[in-house]
């Protein structure tokens, strides 16, 4: 072994330990600092008149919005991805916004964004998903790539990512077309197959129960697959939603009960009360704006959408 190559290998043994992910514990050991919720900016939603019977927007009624990520303390700090679109002549965007859409900033251009997440317990933490994995840890002043071991070409990208809550230096990527589930143990520094690969299909989500470290894919016409080893083996999680109905947009944990799960399906938002083996139809928005549900704040509280009228919008649940 010459001497630029061990240089390399201890950097990047360096650059792990550094980043908290040097252990072999993989299941125990927490990556990130637990940084406690932060008191909510003054009227950054609560003044926006949010009703549950009808959208309100939050402005980008220009642009095409794909992906959308919600402060976990805070919904009125909000992540929005746009898309790309050749003959419109727009370049897909990261912005971020800090006061329920007032204002925003473009925090990245270029791609189209397919799904953000901020990581549990350091939602400064970003990882920004657009055919690849762009990631930050300063809450989008700087990004970087974190795809390395994934191999990326014109039909086969990122589209998916999910953290483990108990432990944020690993993850789990989903491809399009193949179908394929990779896992990161050192924060997205480096990626791996796991055992649910060439679905023939697209891992449309993915997440892992915030107390029991299951893993859950959603994949396109297949329905819903869960893991209990990291992603070795998988099983089919309900027979209730399946085949050519099933298309997820976005599927959440409650950070409180692991059984409590909710899930924007098609354009419906379900509930499950038992982990996912049986859903019930929370809301339904098929009459509301022709909107596209996108995600739901951490305790189901709000669901955040995109039509082509209104631009990034919100309603409540309930």
């Amino acid at each position: 072994m010459d001497t630029r190559t061990t240089s390399i290998i201890i950097s990047i043994i360096m650059l792990t330990l550094l980043a908290g992910c040097g252990s072999n514990d993989i299941d125990r050991r927490p990556c990130a600092e637990q940084i406690p919720c932060p008191q909510p900016a003054e009227n950054t939603y609560q003044g926006k008149n949010i009703s549950s019977d009808h959208w309100t927007s939050l402005g980008l009624e220009d642009e095409s919005v794909s992906a959308i990520a919600v402060h976990p303390c805070n919904p009125g700090i909000i992540y929005a991805g746009t898309q790309f679109n050749f003959s419109a002549g727009t370049r897909g965007k990261l912005l971020k916004t800090t006061d329920c859409g007032a204002t925003r900033d473009t925090l990245a251009v270029g791609g189209s964004y397919r799904t953000i997440q901020l990581q549990p317990g350091n939602p400064d933490v970003v990882y920004a998903v657009n055919g690849s994995i762009l990631k930050t840890t300063n809450a989008g002043q700087s990004w970087q790539q974190a795809r390395e071991g994934i191999e990326l070409d014109s039909e086969t990208g990122v589209g998916s990512l999910a953290i483990n809550p108990q432990n944020a230096c690993v993850l789990y990527a989903g491809t399009a077309w193949s179908g394929d589930v990779l896992r990161s143990t050192s924060g997205g520094n480096r990626w791996e197959p796991t055992g649910l690969v060439d679905t023939g299909s697209i891992v449309d989500e993915l997440l892992v129960g915030s107390q029991d470290n299951k893993v859950i894919a959603g994949i396109r016409f297949k329905g819903f697959f869960y893991s209990v080893n990291r992603g070795s083996s998988w099983m089919p999680l309900t027979e209730i939603i399946k085949g050519d109905e099933f298309s997820t947009n976005k599927l959440i944990i409650s950070p409180e009960n692991n059984l409590k799960m909710y899930s924007t399906i098609k354009r419906l938002a379900h509930q499950s009360e038992d982990g996912g083996k049986n859903w019930f139809k929370q809301v339904g928005i098929d009459s509301l704006n022709n909107v596209q549900v996108k995600t739901i704040s951490s305790e189901g509280e709000f669901l955040f959408g995109f039509s082509q009228n209104q631009g990034l919008t919100i309603i409540k649940t309930n």
